[in-house]
């Protein structure tokens, strides 16, 4: 059966500046009712629209369909151009060709089994769309005393405005800027000092103040150390040498080792920049092995005299990254073989770990004579045996083998062990502080600790010695003879100021102590026990003391 339908429909179009684009469609309600004029009310419908040239629907512009809903009134809204395209495209109709009409088709039961539901002329609001494409410009111009806009524009004649009448001047009174018979303007900033900056550099940045931003220099170390006879030892590293970031190699040496490998007889300084290095595992410089092009005499005599220099204010290197090494080896070896070092120095560097024997250590038994040489520096060794009341320790912070005339200050402190071993020194210079720590959270001293251990070390001079916080302060052990001491302070020693191991010998002469300072000890504070300290465990005719004195 032909159901008749009824349509009732509104068309609208909106308006937009002209600022805005005109949008792509057209509102279109409509209301549909059956044959007998009752509306088709909350009901799905199937609907079907074109845009033809006129209402002989000879030109088909646009069909489109749309599935809506009626409401209670048999109301149903849509755009006109937003539906399901099937010819043509909205944006392609051409509005200028003359009168547009829309064809409306319908299916009630929402499918597509179109009834015609009416044909509708659009009238001339729709047309905005076809406003949409005049965008020819005007262009404003001024011709003698006319100012013109063109294309069928208008004009403006500007004689009336050439009297001068308009002069105006601008001043500015405190933070107030005028301008006569006109308006003024507070300036919000009138502080002449507040765009002051500073600028400043830290390390290789220059930075400008109140978020003027930084700029890093380039890095010249290359340059500065032609200049100054460096090899710089970060520049071989990664990081940035904080204690989060310090400077690392992927050799294991953090730098030290690439270093070496290019020093010149004109660059003989290995220089360490003020920061954090961390080495891996236990680490053995051969300066056999890298020290560049050993077959030429020029690094025998020309470093005699003036030889290799390690030089680092404030450089901290770390043995094995400060984490526990075991082993029985140093943690660094410095050596070489066979060869003398003639006046090379050890200066500003600090050294810190956790290793079972030596924390950083000069020559191998005989190996490598230190002729002349220079030392001061700082080691600091925590390691602690498991097993450290019943068993002696091997470790030490530092260990020194055979230096001959050479100048020693040393810090050395360590946990357990040993602070300073210096084995076969002789004709030294030696001062510094030697000591023990406390054992970490345990408030006691190792009572088989030496501050000061001598090795076979004979013709010394020990001046300006503090022995400090240890069970022992000196061990004599071997042929350590002929020694001198001046100016030997003793604090917090527990048991001898100076011992002698059964196996020394003494052939040609005593050891002898010019003066000494005594402290308070952890069992007898403010006793003058100096004296009972070198005396009670020394054997007197290997040991002589002309004076003392309380501290």
């Amino acid at each position: 059966m032909k159901k008749n339908i009824t349509i009732i429909c509104f068309v609208f179009l909106c308006f937009v500046s002209a600022n805005s684009q005109v949008p792509k469609g057209i509102n279109y309600q409509g209301v549909a009712r059956n044959a007998t004029g009752v509306a088709i009310a909350n009901q799905q419908l199937g609907i079907k629209i074109s845009v033809f040239d006129s209402n002989a629907i000879n030109i088909n512009w646009y069909t489109e369909t749309h599935s809506v809903s009626t409401n209670l009134m048999g109301l149903y809204t849509i755009v006109i151009g937003k539906g399901n395209t099937l010819i043509g495209k909205f944006d392609s109709i051409d509005w200028s060709s003359g009168d547009k009409w829309i064809k409306i088709l319908i299916d009630p039961t929402g499918g597509i089994n179109y009834i015609l539901g009416g044909n509708l002329q659009l009238m001339s609001v729709p047309f905005a769309l076809y406003a949409a494409n005049i965008n020819t410009p005007q262009k404003l111009s001024i011709v003698n005393d006319s100012l013109l806009l063109s294309n069928n524009g208008n004009a403006v004649d500007l004689k009336i405005y050439k009297d001068n009448t308009d002069s105006q001047s601008l001043q500015k009174v405190g933070n107030t800027v005028a301008i006569s018979n006109g308006n003024s303007i507070k300036l919000v900033d009138d502080d002449s000092m507040n765009e002051i900056q500073t600028i400043s550099i830290s390390n290789d940045t220059i930075a400008l103040s109140k978020n003027g931003g930084t700029v890093k220099l380039p890095d010249n170390t290359d340059v500065v150390g032609d200049l100054l006879g460096c090899v710089f030892v970060h520049k071989y590293c990664t990081g940035d040498g904080t204690i989060t970031n310090p400077w690392r190699s992927s050799d294991s040496s953090a730098g030290i080792k690439e270093a070496i490998k290019n020093l010149t007889p004109t660059k003989r300084i290995v220089y360490f920049k003020p920061g954090y290095y961390f080495t891996t595992g236990a680490l053995y410089i051969d300066f056999g092995k890298l020290l560049p092009n050993l077959s030429n005499a020029y690094w025998k005599s020309s470093f005699s005299g003036s030889g290799i220099e390690f030089q680092g204010h404030m450089a901290n290197i770390y043995v094995n990254g400060g984490s526990l090494l075991t082993g029985g080896k140093p943690g660094i070896l410095f050596n070489w073989k066979g060869e003398h070092a003639f006046y090379w120095k050890y200066t500003g560097l600090q050294f810190y770990g956790n290793v079972d024997t030596a924390l950083v250590q000069w020559g191998n038994g005989y190996e490598f004579p230190l002729n002349g040489c220079d030392f001061d520096i700082t080691a600091n060794n925590g390691f602690v045996p498991k097993n450290y009341k019943t068993t002696a320790s091997r470790s030490s912070a530092i260990n020194i083998c055979w230096p001959l005339e050479s100048r020693l200050h040393l810090v050395g402190v360590s946990a357990t062990g040993s602070g300073v071993i210096l084995q076969t020194a002789t004709f030294c210079t030696i001062s510094g502080a030697f000591s023990n720590t406390i054992i970490p959270n345990k408030n006691e001293i190792y009572d088989k600790s030496y501050a000061l251990n001598l090795l076979n070390c004979q013709s010394n001079n020990f001046t300006h010695i503090d022995l400090e916080v240890a069970y022992n302060g000196i061990k004599f052990d071997q042929w350590s003879i002929q020694n001198t001491f001046s100016a030997i302070f003793v604090a917090n020693c527990d048991s001898n100021a100076a011992t002698f191991d059964n196996s020394s010998q003494v052939t040609n002469g005593k050891n002898v102590v010019i003066s000494i300072r005594s402290g308070s000890t952890l069992q007898a504070p403010s006793l003058a026990i100096a004296q009972k300290l070198f005396t009670t465990g020394s054997d007197s005719t290997k040991m002589k003391i002309e004076n003392y004195f309380d501290y």
